[in-house]
């Protein structure tokens, strides 16, 4: 019972495995979630594109700073615990602006508001503050490039905002 994931979630997800894999890691980290949200055209980037931040600068410099792990290619790879937390303050963020669907604007702010992880320290040292993306939704309101993807398993976020973060998190990352 998660809530509606856009295509755009559902693609950065597969995007970070990808990432993950290829940096031959077992566990999706929060700098694999950033390079999947950063991977393809999205709410997030066009929000990022507009104010000014190049995308294909912050990938470049994310990726020199992941770390090579030892581990073969696997198919079903796991979020961290700490991308777990990331997703989940998406589902935060996503309820808290009032919106229905999480789509990548909202992995965004997770990944800002998130204080360990590497994504988010990247987005950070590039001067993009939780703040400062909460403003630019707010303020400029796009429809979302993320297209909808019906779940007919979930039920109505005002549900899921009732649940303690810790079984949010747990629900959001049954991708």
């Amino acid at each position: 019972m998660r809530p509606n994931q856009s295509q755009g979630v559902k693609q950065l997800l597969y995007d970070a495995r990808s990432y993950a894999n290829k940096f031959h890691h077992r566990f999706i980290h929060t700098e694999y979630l950033l390079l999947g949200l950063l991977k393809q055209s999205n709410s997030a980037t066009v929000i990022l594109n507009d104010h000014g931040y190049n995308c294909r600068k912050l990938s470049d410099i994310c990726k020199k700073r992941c770390q090579k792990g030892h581990h073969d290619l696997e198919e079903n790879l796991k979020l961290t615990p700490r991308a777990q937390y990331v997703m989940a303050l998406a589902g935060e963020q996503m309820l808290d602006l009032g919106h229905e669907n999480m789509d990548s604007r909202h992995v965004l702010l997770g990944l800002l508001i998130e204080e360990e992880g590497l994504g988010g320290r990247v987005l950070r040292e590039a001067g993009l503050t939780s703040d400062k993306v909460r403003k630019f939704i707010i303020d400029d309101p796009i429809d979302s490039s993320d297209k909808l993807s019906p779940d007919p398993a979930s039920t109505s976020t005002k549900q899921v905002s009732s649940k303690p973060i810790n079984s949010l998190w747990r629900m959001l990352c049954r991708t």
